[in-house]
């Protein structure tokens, strides 16, 4: 039987691996990104990117189906009084457009974010969250510990100031904190695309009006051929619509125009934008233009995307929860249970697919319709409209008012 070697403390409580001597040496960890290296110009690639029409309104819509599902507390083992403080900090009833502003981290691989926390003394000594500021990323760095570093003039501060700096990291792995940028898997697409686009604007500008080149044959010095050359050219210039001339010694006129047609222009274009809805999206029939697809392949490459925009509405949770998480320990303590920010992230049924449930006698919890299908819950019976079904005589409507109105007026009529 094989001996079994029992295990060391030190290695079972230490990292084996370690960084380079180098690494370890300047104490920071440079941006693994081929394309971001950490530099002010590297950032502004992306940040060209980002003014291409079809990058950017993939990662608008990526960013804006990885906000759209239903957000809120759940209670839990939180207290009464710390769940009615949460839910009263005003910065909590609308987190949208922070949120947004935090999904930069698509675009960089990382975002930080500080937090503004009002002056405990205007707020009966609570900390409450004012405000939250997404910072640009090239203001930052990271050591090999994920240990966050102010960059300034070449400098750099370390911000081991508590309840500050909100992180999120995109996709990171284990040993990259700054995450990974969605824009780097279609760079090439679009720098290629870049690069079409400049030549044919070069050739537009150099050909889109026809030049004529005169053909003459010509004896004498260099310097006489050359003054005849010009005031050809001069002539031809000269020339307008409808006109005439003629000149000496001239044989042939060519002209010169740009070849090849727009559609192949097209082709390269529409090519890069299948390569770049692919990167960005996983998905190219709704993000497209492409000769054909199936229905079914269609479906296919949304659930791709819908997939992919709940992993990040999940990272978002995450930095929401780190914040809440913050103003109960600074106002109520370490220890104490704090509500959890929750994305309602599952696949909900159609409205439709509700509806005949409801039809089949399906029960089903009206503040739950109410809160995740859009529907405003009526204030009271006044506020309050039924459709009037075949399945109202069978008592199976979508609100009592109706009912009890129903009863009421057979209660009249007897």
């Amino acid at each position: 039987m094989k001996k079994t070697t029992p295990p060391d403390k030190k290695t079972m409580t230490t990292q084996v691996i370690t960084d380079n001597l180098l690494g370890s040496f300047l104490n920071f960890m440079p941006n693994p990104d081929d394309i971001v290296s950490g530099t002010l110009e590297s950032y502004q690639t992306y940040r060209k990117m980002m003014t291409d029409p079809r990058i950017k309104s993939l990662i608008n819509k990526k960013k804006t189906s990885s906000l759209i599902f239903p957000a809120g507390f759940t209670q839990g083992e939180c207290p009464d009084d710390v769940f009615k403080f949460i839910k009263s900090i005003p910065i909590f009833d609308n987190l949208y457009r922070k949120e947004k502003r935090m999904l930069s981290a698509l675009n960089y691989g990382f975002s930080v974010s500080e937090i503004v926390w009002a002056d405990p003394a205007k707020n009966n000594g609570k900390w409450v969250p004012q405000n939250i500021i997404t910072r640009k990323p090239e203001r930052f760095c990271f050591d090999s510990d994920w240990k966050l570093y102010h960059v300034s003039l070449g400098t750099r501060q370390l911000l081991d100031q508590s309840y500050k700096f909100l992180q999120m990291q995109h996709d990171p792995d284990d040993e990259n904190p700054y995450g990974t940028s969605e824009l780097r898997s279609v760079y090439w697409p679009w720098m290629f695309k870049t690069a079409g686009y400049e030549f044919w604007l070069q050739a537009t500008e150099k050909f889109s009006v026809k030049s004529i080149v005169a053909l003459f044959e010509m004896e004498g010095t260099d310097e006489d051929i050359q003054k005849r050359a010009n005031s050809i050219a001069q002539m031809l210039l000269g020339l307008e619509s409808g006109s005439a001339a003629a000149t000496g010694n001239v044989k042939d006129l060519k002209e010169i125009g740009m070849a090849g047609s727009l559609a192949d222009f097209n082709i390269l274009v529409d090519a890069c934008d299948v390569q770049i809805s692919y990167g960005l999206t996983g998905q190219s029939i709704a993000t497209s233009k492409t000769d054909g697809g199936s229905l079914a392949l269609g479906e296919v490459q949304a659930d791709m995307l819908y997939e992919d925009c709940k992993g990040i509405a999940l990272e978002v949770q995450s930095a929401i929860q780190k914040l809440i998480d913050w103003t109960v320990e600074l106002n109520f303590g370490p220890g104490i249970a704090a509500p959890q920010y929750r994305f309602n992230i599952k696949n909900l049924a159609t409205f439709e697919q509700l509806m005949k449930a409801l039809e089949l006698g399906v029960p089903v919890s009206k503040q739950w319709m109410y809160d995740n299908y859009g529907i405003e819950a009526p204030q009271d019976d006044d506020d309050t409209f039924v459709a009037l079904s075949q399945n109202s005589e069978n008592g199976m409507t979508l609100s009592d008012p109706y009912n009890r109105k129903k009863k009421f007026r057979a209660a009249e009529k007897r």
